[in-house]
C-alpha cells in the first residue's frame, strides 16, 4: 500500500499518476478516496501547480527533505552552546569563511555549469545519442528510444530537473541549437559566483564593552514542567512514513529480535 502511495506522489506525468490511482483503487477504494480528499496538489508531482526541483540527480523523483535545515543545524552546533553574542559572532565567522572559500573555488571554474551539474548534463547528452528524432516542425518533435516514443518531452523529467532530458537533448541537437541555453540559469557558474559575490565583512570588536563574565550572575528562567515524559525524538514531517520494525524471530511488528519475548515461529520441515 505504501509503495502504491509513493507511485501516486512521485509520478512523473499524468498517465503514471492515473495508473497509480487505478492500482490503489484495486487494493482499496477507501485509500483512493483518502488520497483525493487530502489535497494532492500539495504533495503529488503531477498535481503540484508551482515549480518543483529534484533533490537528487540520481533519483527519478522530486522528494521532500529537511536536509538543508538539518545540515545547517549540525554545522552551527559548536556555536549553539555559547552566549548569544559569541554565538552570533561564531556563526558570522563560519559564514564568512565558507563564502570566501567558495568564492575562490568558483573563480577557478572554467565550465558553463557548476562542476557537479556539468557531469550530470554530460551523462544526459551521452545518453541522448541513443535517441532518434522525427521532426514535425521547428518546435515539435517525436523522439524514439527503442520501443518507447516521447512526444514533446512527455517524460516530465525536464520540468523537474530543470535540465533538458535525453529526449529533449536529442531534439535540440537535431536543430543545431546550443544545449546550454535550455538549462536553468540557477545551475550556471555565473549564478553560483553571483550568490557568493557579496562579502561578509569582519566586525571590529575594539569598541565593544569590556564585561567581566565572572561578575554576571545568570539565573535560570522560571519554567513550569509540562506533564508527562519529555519528548526526545524529533517531530516527523507531514506525510513522512514511520519505519515499522518486524522481528526476524516471530515475524511480529513493533520490536526486534533482541527484545522479542514471543514464542518462536514454527517452521515447516
Amino acid at each position: 500500500m505504501v509503495k502504491t502511495l509513493n507511485k501516486v506522489a512521485f509520478a512523473l506525468n499524468e498517465s503514471e499518476y492515473v495508473a497509480a490511482l487505478t492500482e490503489m483503487e484495486r487494493k482499496s477504494s477507501e485509500a483512493k478516496d483518502w488520497i483525493l480528499r487530502n489535497d494532492v496538489e500539495h504533495w503529488a508531482n503531477t498535481q503540484f501547480p508551482g515549480e518543483m526541483y529534484m533533490c537528487h540527480f540520481d533519483s527519478m523523483y522530486a522528494q521532500m527533505y529537511s536536509n538543508l535545515a538539518e545540515s545547517f543545524n549540525a554545522w552551527i552546533k559548536p556555536a549553539r552552546g555559547l552566549p548569544i553574542l559569541q554565538m552570533v559572532e561564531t556563526i558570522r565567522r563560519q559564514i564568512m569563511e565558507m563564502g570566501g572559500r567558495r568564492r575562490i573555488e568558483a573563480a577557478n571554474w572554467e565550465t558553463t555549469l557548476c562542476p557537479n551539474i556539468e557531469k550530470v548534463f554530460a551523462m544526459i547528452m551521452f545518453n541522448a545519442r541513443q535517441n532518434s528524432v522525427i521532426p514535425s516542425d521547428g518546435r515539435l518533435f517525436e523522439v524514439v528510444n527503442g520501443n518507447k516514443t516521447y512526444v514533446t518531452c512527455s517524460c516530465h523529467k525536464w520540468q523537474l530537473l530543470k535540465i533538458p532530458c535525453e529526449h529533449a537533448c536529442a531534439a535540440i541537437a537535431f536543430t543545431h541549437k546550443p544545449l546550454y541555453d535550455h538549462v536553468s540559469p540557477f545551475y550556471t557558474t555565473n549564478t553560483y559566483r553571483a550568490a557568493y559575490a557579496t562579502t561578509v565583512n569582519p566586525i571590529n570588536n575594539n569598541d565593544m564593552p569590556c564585561i567581566n563574565i565572572n561578575d554576571i550572575q545568570v539565573k535560570p528562567p522560571i519554567t513550569k514542567r509540562l506533564p508527562g515524559r519529555a519528548r526526545k525524538k524529533r517531530i516527523p514531517s507531514r506525510g513522512e512514513a514511520e519505519h515499522i520494525y518486524i522481528c526476524s524471530r516471530c515475524k511480529q511488528e513493533g520490536h526486534n529480535r533482541r527484545t522479542c519475548r514471543n514464542p518462536m515461529l514454527q517452521q515447516d520441515i
